[in-house]
């Protein structure tokens, strides 16, 4: 008997009370079934994952540059990295695929790994999937709070 006043107890400190539940107002929630428009080029309409994929398209090459700006026998800082990331790339793909065909395919996987990576690091950023949610004045600022929540829960 005190196990079942105690359940009761959990239920109703949790809000799963025995009453009836109302029917939920349908809100749409998640992400929509097409990519907003953030804003248009003549009749081109740019997407924000048009833009993102322009900004990280833009930051790789800037990194590249910068990275190989001053190359040396043994790298340091940036260039360091760029090594890292092209060789560690280079053997694991000439192991799946062999060292003859690598020689001839490297580039273009390299470019897409690289691509899909960074491009997949920039979305950890908070509030980067959600450029051109909330157009509306209403709902602008819920958009907002809802980034903002959504970043404090990682």
């Amino acid at each position: 008997m005190r196990l079942l006043k105690i359940t009761f107890l959990w239920l109703v400190l949790a809000g799963l009370s025995l009453a009836p539940l109302r029917a939920a107002e349908a809100i749409p929630e998640g992400m929509p079934p097409k990519a907003p428009t953030v804003f248009h080029i003549g009749p081109f309409p740019v997407t924000n994952s048009m833009l993102v994929t322009w900004i990280v398209a833009v930051a790789v090459i800037a990194f590249a540059q910068y990275a190989t700006r001053r190359m040396q026998d043994v790298p340091v800082g940036a260039q360091n990295f760029l090594e890292l990331l092209v060789e560690g790339l280079h053997d694991f793909l000439e192991e799946i695929v062999g060292a003859d065909l690598i020689k001839k395919s490297f580039w273009f996987f390299a470019t897409i790994f690289i691509f899909i990576c960074f491009t997949n690091w920039f979305g950890l950023i908070p509030g980067v999937g959600t450029l051109g949610w909330g157009r509306t004045r209403r709902r602008a600022l819920n958009s907002r709070a809802r980034c903002c929540a959504g970043a404090m829960r990682i």
